[in-house]
């Protein structure tokens, strides 16, 4: 066992060091889509993302992101997606999927009066083996959509210290 200072000290890691072993914050990966997506009506449809602005461990490929050997633990993710002319009383669901399996979903109900953009976002925090993959979907119901590419994203980070 080694002891790094005591209770109250302060450690200073200059810029350009690279943290790895347990306390590294990875894998990480921030995607986004790179041109627009047809959402049907009542449809799950998978949300393309395929434009990777990070990806530590590459990790994410082909639209899902798969927790790689040794990288077991807690995982956050967060996710944006935005309908262009969303026709009112329509309904959103985005959901996160593990291995195939809805496992984390949020709704939303258009009430504006009018047919107009809407953002639909989540976040949410998920125990994950290595091999397990996650899929981002959304449906809808009250009309078919279009994606807004500048504002669909998906990201996701082992969290350390839990």
């Amino acid at each position: 066992t080694v002891t790094l200072g005591s209770s109250g000290d302060t450690f200073t890691v200059p810029s350009g060091v690279t943290v790895a072993g347990s306390m590294a914050n990875t894998p990480a990966f921030f995607v986004t889509a790179s041109s627009s997506q047809s959402i049907g009506n009542v449809s799950a449809t998978k949300v393309t993302l395929d434009s990777e602005t990070y990806d530590t461990d590459s990790a994410f490929a082909s639209n899902k992101f798969t927790v790689p050997s040794g990288k077991a633990g807690l995982y956050a993710f967060n996710w944006n997606i935005r309908l262009q002319s969303v026709a009112d009383g329509a309904t959103f669901i985005t959901s996160l999927f593990k291995n195939g399996i809805e496992v984390e979903t949020t709704r939303n109900r258009d009430q504006l009066g009018a047919a107009t953009d809407f953002f639909h976002n989540g976040a949410v925090t998920l125990s994950l083996a290595a091999g397990d993959y996650i899929e981002f979907y959304i449906i809808t119901s009250g009309g078919a959509t279009t994606t807004n590419q500048s504002y669909v994203y998906l990201s996701g980070y082992k969290l350390i210290g839990v």
